[in-house]
Parts: structure tokens; C-alpha cells; sequence
């Protein structure tokens, strides 16, 4: 049932513990997207430990595009593949983690689809794990030695002999013993224990091991390093000895799985990387770091022109900057060659880069001049690139001269008396006619989320905090052009564009948060000027005083605050910053 006993969970139990090499996840025909955002957790038959947890599965439907009832045909497991071996369980468990925002599906979706679990079927593949745990270790073994040992000794004595050509003695930084092994063992090299597990202090030639080893963990290969005894390695002939140690003499199972590797670092200089690559090859990588840019004058408000210089302590970096809202790049924006003149309002972003290093952080500056936002028109924003027409609808951007006109005098001061926030973007990820999240308005999910730079300047002028983030549109009816083109807006703080929480004190209240993932910028379309049906007994302020009022009861409740808000330096309105509960 929909939003009950969450998270959704489904559960085989297979009767006895088994060799697990595969599980399958099978889809259905409909509701194909609810197949996102999966666990699959592998249990012993008790289900009392868990032996294997995947990772999510698909998460927010990235194979299914973020589209609602598109989906994955099945999601596969190949246990072998992702641990090395088999594994032992009895119980296969899978759990769906909810998506209430329903970002998985864009914001779509009947009232099952944020945390239903649909599945057609699932497929277990593996071996009995039973008598003598044959199944369970067959794919390891290469030689049985079970008649031989069986009710006759605890111990098998196993010699690998291997040669190192002469002169060709390698110099090694590293020598790794690793071991599959039931129940217990200690490996000489060339005569000289070099490691041991469960084994007695003095064994001798029918020792048993001191404790049993799990039969889940004996599939597994454990790393032990012996690179303290690299010394022993001759050229020539070498010999790796094993003491194979079973619990006890009648106990029917015994692997030994040895392997000895060692390696030499090829230290080249010292590299890079934007992309971790573990368990993978290292290729290609940067010579260095680009330092970042830095603006001779910081984002405020000003009253005249001024210059600004923008420099980077990294010797011959090229630095290119834009003001139309585009990410900088290695080759995007105008070459920096001198100071920058900014005599109006201007969104400025910068980044630093070299040939063969990674680039800085792009940086972006946005400077105020309040009278210039005052006079900001219609002609004025279609030729800093803002479209002329949005799908269905004709924009009307800028500042309306029925205001500043009458209010002229007040309108600076006005413009002051709240902090401002500014969003960067490029023009088409807000507005393009296809892709643009403001221009579709109606669109949800991740696939409508876009990059933006957020900057907040205080009352004083000065600069409260710039971080790279996230931006989708927010609400329910009022995303619709037939009631405003004034959109609500949900910013999110994620690694994948900076830090993944923005660390400020946005309240200035005691015991408010000082720690985000996000908020709303809300709009106010149900309680505002902007909906012609709400006529002229709008106040603009009434969800705001509820939750304040709320707070003063000593009631729990999200705080708010009013905030102007500007689009790449145009001014789009007051706006009301809310806590996302």
C-alpha cells in the first residue's frame, strides 16, 4: 500500500542457505519507473546476518531517462563479479527507498509511484550449500583432495614451486599473500612463515585449525600483506608452501585458494584527477592545479563605474570570464587581457586555466548599480539576451514605470532594505523554447534541474555567501502561465555543483539551522498582485505570518524571510526564502 510500512520490501526465503552467484531483478509491463532506487540485500537463512548489500540500484530512474512508466527491462546482480566468489545466503531482500518529490518519474506519477515496490519477478541463481559444502566451493577447487583427508588428518601440506629467472629478480614496493581458506593455514615463503590464520602456535604434521572459518568468508580472497618479507624472493628457484589446516579431522570441507603477487610502483610525476578511477588503470591525468581566480572588487552594490582586475597566483594561466551568464571555459568567453570596465549591473563570472592542468573553480562576481535596476526594461533584457516570447506566452520582464515612477524616490531604499539574491545561469537553461526549465514551468524531476551560481548580498552592501548549486521550478497549480509568469523556486545544495550544504547563518534567529540541502524561493501566487483573481485584497504576506505566528506559539514550523531576487542581474521580484520541510 502507498505510503505504508516504508521502505517497500519484498522477501524470498529460500528454506536453507545456498551458493549465490546471480539474482535478477525482473520488471513489469506498467508502472515500469517504480523499479528505482533498489537494494538487494543477500541474508543468512536465520536472516539474522546480512552477507551482501548492494549498491542502490538505479537510482531516480537513470536508466528509465526520469520519466514516468519508462524503465529498466530487469536490474542484475552478478554476486561473482562483485565480491570475488560466491555467497552463501538463505534469504534474498529488497527494498525500495521512497522519492516523494517523485524526481525519479519528473514529477509524475499515480500515488503509488513515490514508494511502491513493482516487480514481474525475481531469479535466484546458485548451488546447494549443504553436504560438505561440495556446491559451495566447487567453482574454487582444482584439486579434491577430500577421500585423502577425510577422517584421516586435519592437516594437507601443499608446495607451489615457482622460478624467477636469473638477472631478473624483480625490486619490488609490495608482496600480497591472498587467501581463500577454510579453516585455517600458515604459508612459508621458501621456508619462512610468512602468515597464518586460526593456526596453533607449533603445528605439526596433523594439527587442526584453532577456529572454523565462515563459509561466506572463505569465498572471499583476504589480502595480507608480506611485504616485509620481500627479502626471501632468490632468483631461481622459489617455493610457496601451505599448511592447509581443517577444524578437525571428520570435518567435511577444507579450501585452500593461494596467491602471491607482488608489484613495483613506476613512479612518474606526480598527476591529477578530476575522476576517480578505483580498481582501474590510471591514465592521462593533469600536471597540476589551476589556482583560483581572484576579483579585485567584490559583489556588492555601486553608484559609479569602476574597473574590475581579476588575477590567478598559477604562473601563465589563462583567464577567460563571461557576463552573459555562460560557464567559462578553456574555450568559452573572452580572453581577460585587462581590467574589466562594469558601469552597469552585471552578472561576472571567471575561471583560470592552463594546458595540461585542471582549471579553477569558476567564480562569479555580481555587481549592483540600483539605479540602472530601476530602469531596467523590456528592450533592455532582450538585448542582454533574454527571449522576446516564451512558449504560449509573452514575457514581461523588468521594471514596471507605473511604479518607479510614482515611487521613484523610494524605490533605491527599497531595494536595500531586504537582502538580494542573484542566480547565474546560462539564458537557455532557464528559458530555452525546448529545454529551458522557466519557459516549462510545468516539468519535474532531475531532468529539470539545472546548474546555477547563487549569490546573497546583505542590506550593508556586503557579500553573504556565493555557492554553485542546483535549481528546479517549485509549486502545484501555480506552475501554469494562465495564473503568473511568476515562478516558484527550489534551490538545492549537491556535491555534483560545490558543497553539498550551504553553511550560513540565513535566519539570524535563535535556534534556527545554519545548515541546508535547500529551500524555496516561494513566489506568493495564490496571495499575490500577479494572479489577476485575487483581486485587491492580496497582503503577499499571509503564509509568511502564519508560520511566524506559528513559531511564536512554540509550535515547530519552517522560517521564512523576504528576499529580492534577480535573474542574471535583472530584477525579478520579491520572493519569500522558506525552509523545505
Amino acid at each position: 500500500m502507498a505510503g505504508a510500512n516504508l521502505p517497500a520490501t519484498w522477501e524470498v526465503n529460500l528454506g536453507t542457505n545456498y551458493a549465490l552467484e546471480r539474482i535478477t531483478l525482473w520488471n513489469r509491463t506498467s508502472n515500469r519507473s517504480r523499479l528505482r532506487d533498489i537494494t538487494v540485500r543477500v541474508l543468512d537463512v536465520n536472516g539474522t546476518t546480512t552477507n551482501f548489500t548492494s549498491a542502490l540500484l538505479n537510482p531516480e530512474n537513470t536508466i528509465g531517462g526520469g520519466v514516468v512508466n519508462v524503465g529498466p527491462t530487469n536490474l542484475s546482480l552478478n554476486l561473482t563479479q562483485l565480491t570475488g566468489g560466491l555467497v552463501l545466503g538463505g534469504r534474498v531482500r529488497i527494498t525500495r527507498t521512497p522519492d516523494p518529490d517523485l524526481s525519479g518519474s519528473g514529477g509524475a506519477g499515480s500515488g503509488s509511484e513515490a514508494d511502491v515496490l513493482s516487480l514481474a519477478e525475481v531469479e535466484v541463481f546458485g548451488m546447494p550449500a549443504t553436504t560438505g559444502n561440495i556446491g559451495l566451493f566447487t567453482s574454487s577447487i582444482r584439486t579434491d583432495i577430500g577421500s585423502a583427508m577425510t577422517n584421516i588428518n586435519a592437516t594437507a601440506l601443499i608446495r607451489i614451486p615457482f622460478i624467477i629467472p636469473e638477472e631478473e629478480l624483480p625490486v619490488l614496493d609490495r608482496l600480497t599473500l591472498r587467501m581463500k581458506y577454510d579453516d585455517g593455514f600458515v604459508a612459508y615463503l621458501n621456508g619462512v612463515a610468512i602468515a597464518r590464520r586460526n593456526a596453533p602456535a607449533a603445528p605439526i604434521w596433523n594439527s587442526a585449525a584453532t577456529n572454523s572459518h565462515p563459509d561466506s568468508a572463505a569465498l572471499v580472497f583476504e589480502d595480507i600483506d608480506a611485504s616485509a618479507h620481500i627479502g626471501l624472493l632468490q632468483e631461481g628457484g622459489n617455493v610457496l608452501a601451505i599448511q592447509a589446516l581443517n577444524v578437525s579431522g571428520s570435518d567435511d570441507d577444507l579450501l585452500i585458494v593461494p596467491e602471491l603477487t607482488g608489484f613495483k610502483l613506476n613512479v612518474l610525476p606526480e598527476r591529477y584527477y578530476a575522476t576517480p578511477s578505483p580498481g582501474a588503470t590510471n591514465s592521462g591525468g593533469a600536471l597540476g592545479l589551476v589556482a583560483d581566480t581572484k576579483f579585485s572588487i567584490d559583489r556588492g552594490f555601486y553608484n559609479i563605474p569602476f574597473t574590475v582586475a581579476i588575477t590567478s597566483a598559477t604562473a601563465n594561466a589563462e583567464i577567460r570570464f563571461t557576463t552573459n551568464g555562460e560557464i567559462p571555459s578553456a574555450v568559452n568567453g573572452f580572453i581577460y587581457t585587462t581590467p574589466i570596465t562594469i558601469n552597469k549591473t552585471t552578472a561576472l563570472r571567471a575561471i583560470a586555466t592552463k594546458p595540461g592542468w585542471l582549471p579553477s573553480d569558476v567564480d562569479t562576481h555580481t555587481y549592483v548599480f540600483l539605479n540602472n535596476v530601476i530602469t531596467q526594461s523590456l528592450a533592455g533584457a532582450t538585448n542582454d539576451g533574454f527571449p522576446s516570447t516564451w512558449p504560449g506566452t509573452t514575457p514581461d520582464y523588468a521594471m514596471d514605470p507605473n511604479v518607479t515612477g510614482p515611487y521613484a524616490a523610494q524605490m533605491t531604499n527599497a531595494l536595500r532594505s531586504l537582502a538580494s539574491l542573484f542566480v547565474t545561469t546560462s539564458i537557455s537553461n532557464l528559458f530555452d523554447a525546448t529545454t529551458g526549465i522557466y519557459t516549462h514551468p510545468t516539468q519535474h524531476g532531475i531532468a529539470w534541474e539545472r546548474a546555477i551560481s547563487l549569490e546573497m548580498i546583505g542590506t550593508n552592501g556586503q557579500s553573504e555567501f556565493q555557492e554553485n548549486c542546483g535549481l528546479r521550478i517549485q509549486g502545484g497549480a501555480f506552475r501554469g502561465f494562465n495564473y503568473t509568469q511568476k515562478k516558484s523556486l527550489r534551490v538545492l545544495f549537491k556535491s555534483i555543483y560545490g558543497p553539498g550544504k550551504l553553511q550560513h547563518d540565513l535566519f539570524q534567529e535563535p535556534g534556527a539551522t545554519e545548515e541546508f540541502d535547500g529551500f524555496v524561493l516561494r513566489a506568493g501566487g495564490n496571495d499575490g498582485y500577479a494572479w489577476v483573481d485575487a483581486g485587491t485584497t492580496v497582503q503577499f504576506i499571509r503564509d509568511e505570518f502564519g508560520r511566524r505566528l506559528h513559531l511564536d506559539m512554540g509550535h515547530p514550523a519552517p522560517r521564512g524571510k523576504f528576499e529580492h531576487l534577480y535573474l542574471n542581474g535583472l530584477y525579478w521580484g520579491l520572493y519569500n526564502l522558506v525552509e523545505r520541510a
